[in-house]
């Protein structure tokens, strides 16, 4: 079983961007949503959508399913 599947996807979501290089400011603006809205995904404030998970993926270069745990 693989790790992110173990995890929320917010702490993937963190991970990921970490991983990449990106500030929560630098992706928020990237993706044009607020540095708030991106915190609120990580802190599991708001659960992520796919359609963010998509342009979160795509923008940091991860597929956008890994953010989800039961996504096959």
């Amino acid at each position: 079983m693989n790790f992110w599947r173990q995890t929320t996807p917010g702490a993937l979501l963190q991970g990921y961007r970490l991983k990449h290089g990106f500030s929560q400011e630098q992706l928020a603006k990237k993706i044009g949503i607020g540095q708030t809205l991106l915190s609120a995904y990580e802190n599991g404030k708001r659960p992520l959508s796919r359609r963010a998970a998509i342009k979160l993926g795509e923008a940091i270069g991860e597929n956008p399913e890994k953010f989800f745990r039961h996504v096959r």
